[in-house]
């Protein structure tokens, strides 16, 4: 081969790996173009959708919720002063009788032995409410023949939780609720503490009065009652499910132009589901009651509905 034949070769060659290069370098830019292309974009930030509701001012109070029965202030069980027969029986359940009225008679006669009839006298005025015997039957001066009550009066008698006894006092108020007027409350206040602790139960025995004569309400109702132990007045407070609590810090989440902003408060006393909040928000301030959980702070929001 000749000089000229081969450089006629060397020049072709060259132009061909020229060209191989530029079509690598066009198709590389194209693959990079296309895959540039195929990158999804910056995702969108996520939007939360809360219920909220304004922090309101108003009073709060606190108290113990515990049963109890209602029974006459002055109640008596009258005895015989002689065992015997019950011979007679002047009375009923519900008979009003006067003090020094014969309510019974008892016969005190033995067999071959006759007595006059014994008068059985009661010591007081009031309602008979219990005759635990009927005429006929064999007493003693120990077995009480009625039990006679001053219902013009009644109290209600309760037993309180031993950690509870430091909310009370002497004059405590409460508010008496019945099964027969569920929606109506009661005024009352205690007037006896009882001194000593039941060490079996754990529980002190407490005497309510009513603040008034209230006609319908009967000895041996069942009583529910709330013991009025703390009241905080003016304040401001939220409903308890929109505390937040984490690293032991608690707090709540306020809507402000259309982000939720976390706040840290400190709490009071909580109430029937409504908590009271000592500072951290103010009167007025929207706060998110629901989808609260999910969210940190400076999250945008998406308001559905307001509570009242």
């Amino acid at each position: 081969m000749d000089k000229k034949t081969k450089i006629k070769i060397a020049a072709t060659a060259s132009v061909i790996i020229l060209v191989l290069a530029a079509f690598a370098v066009f198709n590389r830019k194209g693959q990079d173009k296309k895959t540039a292309g195929d990158k999804p974009g910056t995702p969108e930030a996520a939007v939360f959708t809360v219920e909220t509701s304004i922090a309101g001012r108003g009073d709060i109070t606190d108290y113990i919720r515990i049963n109890g029965d209602v029974k006459a202030v002055r109640s008596i069980d009258i005895y015989p002063d002689t065992a015997g027969k019950l011979k007679v029986l002047n009375i009923s359940i519900g008979s009003y009788v006067k003090n020094n009225q014969v309510i019974a008679e008892i016969d005190p006669s033995k067999p071959g032995l006759s007595y006059a009839l014994s008068p059985v006298r009661s010591t007081i005025s009031g309602t008979v409410t219990a005759i635990p015997y009927e005429a006929g039957a064999t007493v003693s001066v120990s077995t009480p023949v009625a039990t006679i009550g001053d219902l013009s009066m009644l109290q209600i008698e309760a037993e309180i939780a031993e950690p509870d006894i430091a909310k009370i006092e002497m004059g405590t108020k409460g508010e008496v609720f019945f099964a027969a007027w569920p929606e109506k409350k009661y005024g009352a206040h205690i007037v006896e503490i009882s001194p000593v602790l039941n060490s079996i139960t754990r529980t002190m025995g407490i005497k309510l009065e009513f603040d008034k004569n209230y006609p319908e309400i009967k000895a041996g109702m069942f009583a529910s009652v709330k013991l009025l132990t703390e009241t905080r007045k003016n304040v401001i407070f939220v409903s308890s499910e929109t505390i937040v609590t984490r690293g032991g810090v608690k707090n709540v989440f306020s809507a402000s132009e259309g982000k939720a902003v976390m706040k840290r408060v400190e709490t009071g006393i909580t109430v029937d589901g409504f908590t009271e909040i000592l500072s951290g928000i103010s009167e007025g301030e929207e706060i998110i009651t629901r989808g609260q959980n999910l969210l940190d702070d400076g999250v945008e929001i998406n308001i559905l509905g307001r509570r009242s």
